[in-house]
């Protein structure tokens, strides 16, 4: 993934992927947490504790999230870096193979599938 700097916010030390996970949605992160396993690395961002960008191994979008679920028991060390809602745009234009679709049981949609409040605007306009 070509993802901007980020403000570095902390490392953590062997930790359960889940309990992370669970930990930047409720926290509501937006940043990138990068997670080192062993010899293989993955990559998530997040914007507002939901998951938009996954990257793990060579695998990228809803199938590295679905890798990174498969080791939610594994202890891990993990970098967390804060993103500004600008880097946050600018990752997933220039990430779009990395994008998450699916949603989760507690989602109705992804960030990156609500219409723009004008778009939404216009088509109800238009249907009056």
């Amino acid at each position: 993934m070509q993802l901007p700097r980020g403000t570095f916010l902390n490392i953590k030390r062997s930790t359960k992927v889940g309990d992370l996970l669970a930990e930047l949605q409720d926290m509501k992160f937006t940043g990138i947490c990068s997670i080192s396993f062993g010899l293989v690395n993955g990559t998530a961002v997040f914007k507002s504790g939901k998951r938009i960008l996954a990257q793990y191994k060579d695998i990228l979008g809803d199938a590295a999230w679905e890798e990174l679920q498969k080791i939610t028991g594994a202890k891990v060390d993990a970098s967390l870096s804060t993103l500004s809602e600008a880097q946050i745009q600018l990752s997933l234009e220039f990430n779009k193979n990395c994008l998450i679709v699916k949603g989760v049981k507690t989602e109705n949609t992804p960030p990156h599938e609500i219409p723009a409040p004008s778009q939404h605007t216009i088509k109800k306009r238009s249907e009056e």
